[in-house]
């Protein structure tokens, strides 16, 4: 991804863990912003509704950003 990308009351319908590989990551909720860069690892719960913006690195041009995310019966079953 070559151009910032920005992402609008985006909710997740399952936990997901999110490392950004390349390029920055922004996500706001209401006053709250959290800032990944490259190397960064966050978790993310299901159903919180956010604003994302993506920013690709200034030096190659590109975003890149790895997520996995859970499915609720292993989240209940590490929970257990």
């Amino acid at each position: 991804c070559a151009e910032r990308h920005q992402l609008r009351a985006i909710s997740l319908a399952s936990p997901a863990a999110v490392f950004v590989l390349e390029g920055r990551k922004t996500l706001r909720r209401g006053e709250e912003r959290l800032d990944a860069q490259a190397g960064d690892m966050f978790l993310l719960p299901s159903c919180l509704e956010l604003n994302i913006e993506n920013q690709p690195d200034a030096r190659t041009g590109s975003y890149l950003a790895l997520c996995l995310s859970f499915p609720d019966d292993v989240v209940d079953a590490v929970c257990a």
